[in-house]
């Protein structure tokens, strides 16, 4: 169903400015600085949010909330209200079943999208002493020109979506509230 929002005391009919004012209200205050359940990496001209660390979050309180972020999230898609929160794209393709990549990685953080291409474009990534074990990997597994691909690969997925994977699955659970997945399968992350 449609929402209509009412403001106690008011009379009048809402004909789409408080619900759209309702959303609007939402969605700044879920991405402000005193919200913590959203960050964004700090000096970035245009900033995308995602969902804070797992490990920097209060569970179980966190949980409903993401839960009702993904709900109200879905809600505002299904009726045609635009999402004024700068979400990253990676948080799209996590809600999609997508794998996100190094233009996701840019939108979000683009210092450690530079880094990880700095990886890729090296004469020799063993210089840069790296192994496995900080994207949750195998720690003994050193990073070499042969696998560097599979490490900023595996990085991409692990700061995206590997560190998030609580707080993102709790949105998924919030967001499928309302059946629409056959229609999920018309949108792209964008």
């Amino acid at each position: 169903r449609r929402m209509s929002v009412r403001f106690e005391g008011e009379s009048g009919v809402d004909a789409g400015g408080l619900t759209s004012e309702l959303y609007h209200l939402f969605f700044s205050q879920i991405i402000s600085t005193k919200c913590p359940l959203f960050e964004r990496p700090e000096d970035v001209e245009n900033p995308t949010f995602m969902p804070a660390l797992d490990k920097d979050l209060l569970w179980p309180q966190s949980e409903r909330l993401y839960i009702g972020f993904g709900r109200f999230l879905v809600k505002a898609i299904f009726d045609g209200q635009p999402v004024p929160c700068p979400l990253s794209s990676a948080c799209f393709k996590f809600l999609l079943g997508r794998e996100p990549n190094m233009s996701d990685l840019a939108s979000f953080d683009p210092q450690l999208a530079h880094s990880c291409r700095q990886i890729l474009d090296m004469d020799d990534a063993e210089d840069m002493m790296l192994d496995f074990g900080d994207v949750g990997g195998d720690e003994n597994r050193d990073v070499t020109n042969e696998n560097r691909e599979e490490y900023v690969k595996a990085k991409i997925h692990f700061v995206l979506f590997e560190s998030r994977k609580r707080a993102l699955r709790k949105i998924k659970l919030g967001f499928e509230s309302i059946k629409i997945s056959a229609h999920l399968k018309l949108f792209s992350a964008t």
